[in-house]
């Protein structure tokens, strides 16, 4: 037989024969010879003692077939020694690379806090903090989008008021003034309500001159782009005073409006990969990982078609480490210089989540927030950081404190609430701010709308992720054939289903 089978003497002279694991269709041939003289009255076909070469036929098959089957265990024995120990060395190095990348991914320095600005773009700070803080929310793109933007506030290229823009109609809006502006809505109900719906953009003369903006304005490479997008788009709705749904409408159908958006992101990615701060290492996880996830399931297979599946089992293990380590590294870590930049970036960051617990802080916090504001907008907190102003500076809440400190500040609008905006606050916040801070009813009293305080880094978000995609899905298909595998490449709204399809629309598209 083919099968593992043994062969045994027994003490008594008997001969035993044993086979394992015998088939259906698998054969048992055996081969028995006996003294022809003690078979009497059985007529013999032909004459001589045929035993000797027999035995020696039966001993040379014999031998043929142990050399067969000791050529087969040893190249066994080979590929499960081979198969083990490439295993284990592949999830050695992927387990190496996994805790060597999600080390290298953290900062390691020494900067608990940092006050002032990072030295870096709101941009590519927003980038940056992904890498060293994983659980920062919302997409780096909004982020960048909408930091960028109101880094643009702070620079004096752009304007941002609450409301649409109609609501200015008549008004000089290039010289208007906060403080005027508030009493206007403070005097009309519908107007405060009107406020919190969307903001209106007031791109300013200084942005338009025909000088470089970038050097006048003293704008990073990326400001430089968004402000471009944005007087390009002003071009597009006809006027410089224009609201985020007005940008939406007019983006709606302009084809060409992804290499615009483009520009932007592309600048974005220039600036950040020439900080030198990050560098992209997946690769030396994701190969050892799936390498050993290879072996170890081609084991599992090769070892159940020879008939061995318990010795497979062995590969299992290789297979699991191996999928735990193609999915567990960090795919970017921070260089040398990355770990400086990275200490301000985290460093600021927590000094903002944490800036109303500081008794030091001076006249010269404020003077930054227009900055914290602009930072925290990259992190993706700026409702908790204006909680925490308003918890360290009570004094935000008092409409006549901020119309004669901060009326040109970019926080000055935070703190004027209006309806819809408003309600959407209070609603969703109740009973995690601080008396004081939220609420409909004035602080310090006042004018009727300024009770706590909205958060424009958010509202702005929001706008802007809705125009972003909104480019994005009215750019030219690159396949008009309807072929459904290339739907949303390059990004774009999501799919809203069909009348008649599966999902039906559930997937909420816009």
């Amino acid at each position: 037989t083919e099968r593992t089978s043994e062969t045994k003497r027994n003490s008594d002279g008997s001969y035993t024969f044993t086979a394992y694991n015998i088939h259906n269709g698998d054969y048992l041939d055996v081969v028995a010879a006996f003294d022809a003289a003690k078979a009497k009255g059985i007529a013999r076909k032909g004459t001589g003692n045929h035993l000797k070469d027999l035995k020696q036929d039966e001993y040379k098959q014999q031998q043929r077939w142990l050399d067969k089957q000791r050529f087969a265990a040893r190249a066994r024995l080979v590929f499960w020694i081979v198969s083990i120990v490439l295993g284990i060395a592949l999830c050695a190095w992927g387990i190496w690379a996994v805790i060597s990348s999600n080390r290298r991914a953290q900062y390691r320095g020494s900067v608990e806090y940092w006050r002032d600005q990072p030295g870096i773009s709101p941009a590519s700070a927003a980038r940056l903090i992904r890498v060293v803080d994983p659980s920062t929310r919302q997409s780096d793109e909004d982020r960048q989008l909408t930091a960028t933007m109101l880094s643009l506030a702070v620079k004096k290229a752009i304007a941002v008021y609450p409301g649409p823009s109609d609501m200015y109609r008549g008004i000089d809006m290039s010289q208007a003034t906060p403080v005027g502006l508030s009493q206007m809505i403070a005097a009309d109900q519908g107007k405060q309500y009107a406020a919190g719906i969307t903001s209106t953009i007031v791109i300013l003369p200084l942005a338009i001159d025909e000088a470089p903006n970038a050097q006048q304005l003293g704008l990073s490479e990326s400001e430089d782009a968004l402000l471009n997008l944005l007087i390009v788009i002003s071009q597009r709705v006809g006027s410089p005073v224009f609201d985020l749904n007005q940008m939406k409408v007019t983006c709606q159908n302009w084809q060409d409006g992804y290499i615009e958006l483009g520009k932007f992101t592309g600048a974005c990615s220039m600036e950040y990969q020439r900080l030198g701060a990050t560098r992209s290492v997946g690769w030396q996880w994701i190969l050892p990982g799936v390498l050993a996830v290879v072996l170890g399931f081609g084991s599992l297979l090769a070892n159940s078609f020879i008939g061995y599946p318990v010795a497979g089992l062995i590969e299992l293990p290789i297979f699991l480490v191996g999928l735990f380590c193609s999915m567990a590294g960090a795919v970017t870590v921070l260089t040398d210089q990355g770990q400086d930049i990275a200490g301000r970036t985290l460093g600021l960051k927590r000094y903002m989540e944490d800036f109303s617990n500081f008794t030091d802080r001076g006249t010269a916090d404020l003077a930054l927030w227009d900055w914290y504001m602009v930072y925290a907008a990259a992190f993706g907190i700026s409702d908790r950081v204006m909680r925490e102003l308003a918890k360290a500076y009570p004094q935000v809440n008092d409409p006549a404190w901020l119309d004669a400190n901060a009326s040109n500040s970019l926080f000055y609008w935070n703190y004027r609430p209006y309806g819809w905006y408003s309600h959407r606050h209070n609603d969703d916040a109740a009973g995690q701010m601080d008396p004081g801070i939220s609420g409909p009813a004035p602080a310090y009293g006042g004018t009727s709308f300024a009770g706590g305080f909205s958060d424009l880094g958010s509202q702005l978000n929001s706008g802007l992720a809705d125009i972003s995609s909104t480019i994005s899905a009215a750019a030219p298909s690159a396949d008009s054939g309807g072929d459904f595998s290339s739907f949303g490449s390059g990004g774009g709204s999501g799919f809203g289903g069909s009348f008649g399809g599966s999902g039906g629309g559930s997937f909420g598209g816009r």
